[in-house]
């Protein structure tokens, strides 16, 4: 009976309802080895599986020992380097090696030449211990001088109190001095503010003693400039300033600062025998404010067409303007201290 294709999927279906019989199935219808075939295939799909993964930690394994070996070069060759360190450093050691051979054999000559030393030296330690034993028994003897000292200082003690008890009483007896002293120095600060009042109350009179020596003697003191020199009135000076104010040569103010001049002497110069007045300023002390006053007046008043000449005159000048007198041309008359007898001997 022929099986047509009703038949197949009525078997189709059967087998679809009854799995079971697909096995049966499969071993009637394949033979032994195609039975096998899907263990087969299961196994080698483990094996490859399995071979894969080992392919994975082989291919791991080999990365590591390319990493180890790449290392192991790189340490080969610092090996290298530091051999050949080695070998430098041994040649240096060797030539060291030799050198310290000779040293040696200099050291043994003066190990020798120590024992020879030590051996003196155990001489002289013999006669040390003779002198310690002669120390001994001097430092016996100082003991019993140090008993001796004992008491003598003992003795310095109690005078030591009684000092200490005298210089205390010394200590009170400074201290009234040092009140005294005290008092001392409050009365001399007064004497000295009140001397220093007095020097300024005096200062005027001294300015006045020296205009009144250059009133009296001024061919004397301005002898070695002009000749035949005299004071210039206040009728002779107004009468040259008006003179110089109505030509418009002076202001009135400039004419009065010319006028507060301490003097103004006319005579003939040394030099070239012309005409030629002095502006004076005088003072005891000269400063810089003198040879200043001296200069500014002097060329005021050669603005009348006078030739004038700055001189400033005291009993002495301070450095700093007799440096300025010399650089600005002014001419400095000394006039010596004279005692109050001399003073009145010239007519004072």
């Amino acid at each position: 009976m022929p099986f047509d294709e009703l038949d197949f999927r009525d078997l189709i279906q059967i087998l679809e309802k009854h799995p079971e019989w697909q096995a049966e199935l499969r071993r009637l219808l394949l033979t032994e080895d195609l039975l096998r075939l899907p263990g087969l295939m299961a196994q080698i799909a483990s094996q490859v599986e399995r071979l894969a993964q080992a392919v994975e930690r082989h291919e791991q394994l080999l990365r590591q020992i390319l990493e180890v070996q790449f290392r192991h070069e790189q340490t080969l060759q610092r090996h290298e380097e530091l051999l050949q360190q080695i070998l430098e450093t041994q040649l240096r050691h060797e030539q060291a090696l030799q050198r310290h051979e000779e040293i040696l054999q200099r050291h043994e000559q003066l190990l020798q030449q120590i024992l020879e030393v030590q051996h003196r030296h155990e001489q002289t330690l013999q006669r040390h211990e003779e002198l310690l034993q002669q120390i001994l028994e001097t430092q016996l003897r100082h003991e019993q001088a140090l008993q001796r000292h004992e008491e003598i200082l003992q003795r310095h003690e109690q005078l030591l109190q009684q000092i200490l008890e005298v210089q205390h009483r010394h200590e009170q007896t400074l201290q009234r001095h040092e009140e005294l002293l005290q008092q001392i120095l409050e009365v001399q600060y007064r004497h000295e503010r009140r001397l220093e009042r007095l020097e300024r109350d005096i200062a005027p009179l001294k300015g006045m003693a020296i205009e009144w020596r250059i009133y009296r003697h001024a061919p004397a003191y301005l002898g070695r400039f002009i000749r035949r020199c005299r004071l210039l009135s206040f009728e002779e000076l107004d009468e040259i300033l008006e003179q110089a104010v109505d030509e418009g040569a002076l202001s009135d103010s400039e004419t009065d600062e010319i006028r507060l001049a301490d003097f103004i002497v006319y005579g003939r110069s040394r030099q070239d025998k012309q005409e030629l007045y002095v502006v004076i300023e005088a003072s005891w002390g000269l400063g810089r404010k003198d040879v200043e006053r001296a200069v500014r007046r002097a060329q005021l008043f050669a603005r009348t067409g006078k030739r004038a000449m700055p001189v400033v005159i005291g009993s002495w000048i301070s450095p700093e303007a007799n440096q300025l007198a010399q650089e600005v041309g002014v001419e400095v008359a000394i006039v010596p201290y004279e005692t109050d007898e001399a003073f009145e001997e010239q007519g004072g």
